[in-house]
């Protein structure tokens, strides 16, 4: 069976930790990024399946990253926004840039990963 690829964007490394902790006990393959442009760099590499990504990344914020990830024509990840935003209009221009699942910080780890398995079972 083939390992799922989920590269985690976040800017705070604590957070990128903890994620790459708790997933690849899950036995997914992790990629990490900290920056906009390094994980649109790192999706064209590594084709995820998944990305988890902070709306708020520097260089290229996540709903940019979510938007170009949509026009680049080939087969989207699913996308996941953990982030600390908290208007109602970040979600909605979020699943209007492609984000699947909008989860707010501080999150739930089991809501996560929970969210994590319903995304990769719709491949």
């Amino acid at each position: 069976m083939k390992r799922s690829k989920i590269l985690i964007a976040d800017d705070e490394v604590s957070i990128t930790e903890i994620l790459k902790e708790v997933l690849a006990e899950e036995n997914y393959e992790i990629i990490i990024t900290h920056t906009g442009p390094d994980t649109l760099k790192q999706a064209e590499m590594h084709q995820p399946d998944l990305i988890i990504l902070d709306m708020m990344l520097p260089g290229i914020d996540g709903f940019d990253v979510s938007y170009y990830l949509s026009l680049s024509g080939k087969a989207r990840p699913k996308i996941i926004a953990l982030t600390a935003r908290d208007m109602s209009w970040d979600e909605n221009f979020a699943k209007a840039s492609g984000v699947d699942v909008y989860i707010r910080k501080p999150f739930d780890i089991n809501e996560l990963k929970k969210k994590i398995k319903e995304l990769l079972s719709q491949e």
